[in-house]
């Protein structure tokens, strides 16, 4: 009978290994819009708590709501990390940073934030980044045989 202790490696190098071989690098990248988009959500999340809404454009939803869609678009990123076919959430994923771009073009271009501009044009790039990302294979040989 094993200890706790070599359970406990056992259970470990299992862990290591589905987060090796399973989820891929595509995996990988989804994994990490999830905690980006969670992290970008908490932090519109205390921005409303503190109350520096004077501060903040005009984003035609009440920044609580804005949050709660960054929030709930990193639990769509974290579902596509261990499945093979993760293109809608790739999709979803590049058209709310697109979404996000085109909210701070119309704060930019419609009521005067001069920044605006500089957030839009990030925004952008990052969706189509996770465009191009989206579209290249993933390198299902791994899936296959567990390993190089």
């Amino acid at each position: 009978m094993e200890s706790p202790r070599q359970a406990l490696t056992a259970v470990k190098r299992r862990l290591l290994f589905v987060a090796r071989y399973r989820v891929g690098r595509r995996g990988a990248f989804m994994a990490f819009l999830a905690i980006l988009d969670c992290a970008y959500g908490w932090a519109l999340h205390l921005q409303t708590v503190i109350a520096v809404k004077a501060l903040t454009p005009d984003l035609l939803l009440p920044l609580t709501l804005w949050s709660w869609l960054w929030v709930g678009m990193g639990v769509v990123c974290l579902s596509g990390v261990f499945t093979r076919r993760d293109r809608v959430p790739y999709a979803l994923s590049s058209a709310f940073q697109a979404t996000w771009a085109a909210v701070y073009a119309n704060a930019w271009l419609a009521h005067g934030l001069t920044s605006g501009w500089i957030s839009a044009v990030v925004w952008l790039s990052f969706a189509v980044t996770i465009l191009l990302i989206g579209s290249w294979p993933d390198d299902r040989s791994v899936y296959r045989t567990g390993g190089r």
